[in-house]
């Protein structure tokens, strides 16, 4: 009987062996770590803090800690065993314009962890800066000029050392936000070299500005004027006057490279004591830039002063000119032409393109044009607001009555007539408008009788240099308008697909329709005579001479 209740101890003691080796440890199962914070978010200043609470069941260690994040942040504590407080601080301002970060990392060996996200916030308004980057200082004692320094933060100079105090006072070498400083030279300039500092006014290790400070020597140069300035034309002249501080000091005139050479004369490039040079425009610029040339008049390398020498660019052609008071601007040009001479297009009345797509001729020197004209759409091309307003038998095969907009019949049309009593071009029948946009028009019959009567109309003959030899007529304004003109050529005009009339007349459109409703009024032009009251079949090739309100 003992026997067998020692046999049943033992298979008891095993199993609770068993048990208790496939069982898990409790202590392992307990394990466990956090944090009273997940984020941290520290201002940009220096010196804020916070107290951490960490919740561990055992042993733990910081980790994610680097020699950067030493410049700028402190914990305390990097490790402990069981629950502890450590306390996180900022040491160092955020001196740069974006936020910085760190994750730490708190760990059991082999067991849970908890990471804590750090943030220093930036400070937009952490800047410095200065009202000027160089000064330059005469070579007499009390010399002085005033700069600003331009920031909100509290600031310090540097490199104002021992040296620099001998010749040069400085108001203020440390302040708070905004601040003006009086430089002042303490004694006379050095002979013949000149004095310098670098000073740097700064916030923090990142933030700095740096002022360029100088004292002339005692032996100077100057010029008079500073600045020359030409128009854009050839052969100007101006003067200056060098002067040395003392007699018959010898000085160079530098920067007249090849470049500024091209353009500009120097009547001499060195001399002795005080001499007055001639500056020349050798040529005009014909560029609508300016050109310019900086010159340095030395003694040795210290002793210098400047010249700038400018000559303006040329004017920018006008596109349009008021010729009398109230009067509207008078484009310079045709319609489609590219210079004043030039015929430019040719238009149907209350067409808003030419019939052709180009068209081509010699003269006047030959006596006479010889025209070749390639035209434009057929009928089969035309869309069908085109074949709307040209009519179905339009074939653009020159200036004919099928091809003039709203051709209906030969005695009628379908727009501008006795039912719509329309009696001017509207902006969508005006190539004027089409062409240039908003605010250009054809001008109508009392437009042409102002420029007639407000204007000096004079004829210019194929012998003419300013208008390259074509005929027609400068019209020239009066009184205050003196002296502002255009050229109206002698263009001629289509019929069919004959060009007629150049060299010896003009005709242009007028925005108005004739009483009869076939025709517009037109002023004709000659040699002898300008009449404004003519007129001319709507099919006509005419061109037009736009104008601006």
């Amino acid at each position: 009987m003992k026997k067998y209740s020692f046999m049943i101890t033992l298979f008891l003691l095993a199993i609770f062996s068993c048990q208790e080796k496939n069982e898990p440890s409790r202590h392992e199962d307990q394990q466990e770590i956090s944090l009273s914070f997940e984020i941290l978010e520290f201002g940009p200043e220096a010196g804020e803090g916070y107290d951490v609470q960490i919740t561990s069941s055992a042993a733990w260690e910081m980790t994610g800690w680097t020699d950067a994040l030493d410049g700028w942040l402190s914990v305390d504590k990097k490790s402990g065993d069981g629950n502890e407080t450590i306390h996180i601080s900022t040491k160092e301002t955020n001196p740069y314009h974006e936020d910085r970060v760190a994750t730490l990392t708190f760990a059991i060996e082999k067991g849970p962890q908890a990471k804590l996200c750090i943030k220093q916030i930036s400070d937009p308004a952490r800047t410095i800066s200065l009202s000027q980057e160089s000064v330059r200082l005469g070579s007499a004692q009390g010399e002085s000029e005033v700069i600003n320094v331009l920031t909100s933060k509290p600031w310090t100079l540097e490199g104002y050392t021992d040296e620099v105090r001998q010749w040069l006072d400085i108001s203020a070498v440390e302040g708070s936000g905004e601040t003006a400083i009086t430089l002042t030279t303490l004694i006379a300039g050095a002979e013949t070299e000149t004095r310098t500092a670098e000073l740097t006014f700064r916030l923090d290790r990142v933030n700095a500005s740096i002022l360029h400070v100088s004292q002339k020597p005692a032996i100077s140069i100057s010029v008079a004027p500073e600045s020359v300035v030409f128009e854009s034309s050839a052969e100007e002249s101006s003067s200056i006057v060098i002067t040395p501080s003392t007699a018959l000091l010898p000085w160079i005139i530098e920067g007249y490279s090849e470049a500024v050479a091209s353009w500009l004369e120097i009547s001499q490039l060195q001399g002795n004591g005080i001499a007055t040079v001639t500056l020349s425009s050798k040529t005009a610029n014909e560029s609508e830039e300016d050109r310019s040339a900086e010159l340095t008049i030395s003694i040795g390398e210290d002793v210098f002063c400047s010249c700038s020498v400018t000559q303006k660019g040329k004017p920018a052609a006008e596109t349009e000119i008021q010729l009398y008071a109230d009067g509207p601007k008078w484009a310079v040009c045709n319609l489609g032409a590219e210079n004043p001479w030039n015929y430019g297009d040719y238009f149907a009345w209350g067409a808003t393109e030419p019939m052709y797509k180009s068209v081509s001729w010699t003269g006047p020197s030959n006596g006479g044009y010889s025209v070749t004209v390639t035209w434009g759409k057929k009928r089969t091309d035309l869309t069908e607001a085109e074949a709307a307003k040209y009519g179905a038998d339009a074939a653009f095969d020159g200036y004919k009555i099928k091809n003039a907009p709203y051709y209906k019949s030969t005695t009628t049309y379908n727009k501008y007539n006795s039912t719509d009593k329309l009696k001017a071009l509207q902006a969508g029948d005006d190539a004027a408008t089409a062409i240039l946009g908003e605010g250009w028009r054809t001008p109508t019959r009392a437009d042409w009788n102002a420029l007639y009567n407000n204007c000096e109309w004079t004829w210019q003959n194929a012998e003419n240099t300013e208008f390259g030899g074509v005929t027609g007529y400068k019209v020239e304004g009066k009184g205050d308008y003196e002296g502002k003109y255009i050229f109206i050529p002698a263009a001629g005009y289509f019929l069919n697909a004959e060009f007629r009339s150049a060299i010896t007349n003009g005709y242009y459109w007028s925005a108005d329709l004739h009483t009869d409703a076939l025709k517009a009024w037109r002023p004709t032009f000659s040699g002898t005579a300008v009449t404004i009251a003519g007129s001319a079949n709507r099919c006509y090739g005419l061109p037009i001479r736009p104008i601006m309100d």
